[in-house]
């Protein structure tokens, strides 16, 4: 998609702001398509942008409009960037993939502390294994068909039909 960078940053105020200032913030973040997410919490900051950059010099600029248009408010402006264009220092890509397995999550962790068999993964397995046996039968199929010939035989019928 041409993104070079996906940034964290992460904002502390001095002074909350305004209702005013809120609803001016929620309408610019609306029409910034390379801002992900954006949320109160707690932890490093208060605020948390995440935006995608083309490279850079587009990043900079991000955070420099950032510092200036939040002035005198803001108290805090850190960041952590990830460059994307660096395969061998992602070592799992971002996904929500995972999240569609049921208790994926919770059974591991605890399943680490307790030594016992995680059984999502466990369920991924099975799910897994029963995929490629279902792909492994259609291909079976689709092979037989294609070596007795059929696939053809029925090509050439649907082309005299509409040719007739």
């Amino acid at each position: 998609m041409g993104y070079e960078i996906c940034a964290f940053t992460f904002l502390s105020w001095r002074e909350y702001p305004s209702e005013d200032e809120l609803l001016i913030g929620r309408e610019w973040l609306a029409r910034m398509s390379n801002i992900l997410f954006c949320s109160a919490g707690e932890g490093l900051a208060t605020n948390l942008v995440v935006s995608l950059h083309k490279d850079f010099a587009d990043f900079s600029s991000f955070i420099d409009f950032l510092r200036r248009s939040s002035q005198p408010k803001l108290d805090k402006l850190h960041f952590f960037i990830v460059p994307l264009t660096r395969k061998d220092s992602i070592y799992k890509d971002f996904s929500f993939r995972t999240l569609t397995y049921e208790n994926s999550g919770a059974h591991v962790y605890s399943c680490a502390k307790t030594k016992k068999r995680p059984e999502a993964s466990i369920n991924y397995k099975e799910k897994t294994i029963f995929i490629l046996k279902k792909l492994n039968h259609e291909m079976t199929k689709f092979e037989q068909i294609v070596n007795g010939n059929k696939l053809r035989e029925t090509i050439r019928q649907i082309i005299s039909g509409y040719s007739s």
